[in-house]
């Protein structure tokens, strides 16, 4: 792997209209990189990120519940007495390393979905196998009606507040 392809943890601001800046450094000193958000309102950021940046959808994705996964495991050893540690850094290092490592790793990410749980043109939280090609692919699991119907509600969500970005062109 050469260094152009190393994996780049890119933490964007809060605020839509500074991703050009950040557009500029990609596409001029790594244009081959792989984009890994940690930055809030993910999926809308990463939403921007793939847009203004034009990068194929495997090599763009926010650390979703990868951060969610490790808080979940924290409470889980302090509840048994016993010492964990939870860092988005940490997190988004697990991302990265089954990237560089080509791991073929289970991760629930962000990444953009074209039909998956019927949904199409956005960035959602879902399990994706991460290895040397990015987002290798993605993991559809069976869902209750439950978990369709909260899906769907957080689908509606991700899609106004994407809406929302799409006015900064």
């Amino acid at each position: 792997m050469t260094l152009a392809r190393i994996p780049v943890i890119l933490k964007s601001p809060r605020e839509a209209p500074c991703i050009p800046c950040s557009k500029a450094g990609v596409k001029e000193y790594c244009p081959q990189a792989f984009i890994i958000s940690v930055a809030n309102p993910l999926d809308a950021i990463v939403y921007r990120l793939y847009k203004q940046l034009g990068v194929p959808k495997n090599r763009i994705l926010g650390m979703a519940g990868v951060l969610d996964s490790s808080r979940y495991r924290y409470f889980v050893a302090k509840a048994a007495g016993v010492s964990a540690f939870v860092s988005p850094a940490w997190s988004a290092l697990e991302m990265l390393e089954a990237i560089a490592y080509d791991k073929k790793k289970i991760l629930a990410v962000c990444t953009l979905l074209e039909g998956e749980y019927g949904v199409d043109g956005l960035f959602v939280g879902v399990p994706a196998i991460l290895g040397r090609g990015g987002v290798e692919k993605i993991v559809q699991i069976k869902l209750t009606a439950a978990e369709t119907a909260a899906l769907q509600k957080s689908v509606a969500a991700v899609g106004k507040t994407c809406a929302e970005v799409d006015i900064f062109k």
